[in-house]
């Protein structure tokens, strides 16, 4: 998946997580990084490169998505304004 994102800074790390819309004990997560700061970028989240401790990718049975972003940041104190668009799911080439 690519996706359109703006954020403040360069390198916040976005989580991205597909599951069952049935059964959210059936997930895939993988994470990426923002590209650019304070422009869009287009990070590439790839879910065959899944997070550890998460199941395979099963094309047949997930079907929703949630990106989280500064995700495992530990100490925030305050929000953060980030926007996405144009989320593009498609074969990952290199």
């Amino acid at each position: 998946m690519t996706v359109r994102v703006w954020s403040p800074t360069a390198g916040t790390p976005i989580r991205l997580k597909v599951e069952d819309a049935d059964d959210d004990t059936h997930t895939v997560e993988t994470r990426g990084l923002t590209t650019v700061a304070s422009e869009n970028g287009n990070p590439t989240l790839i879910l065959a490169m899944k997070a550890h401790g998460t199941a395979e990718i099963n094309y047949a049975l997930h079907n929703k998505a949630s990106i989280f972003f500064d995700f495992g940041t530990i100490g925030l104190t305050g929000g953060t304004t980030y926007y996405w668009d144009d989320m593009e799911f498609g074969p990952y080439r290199r």
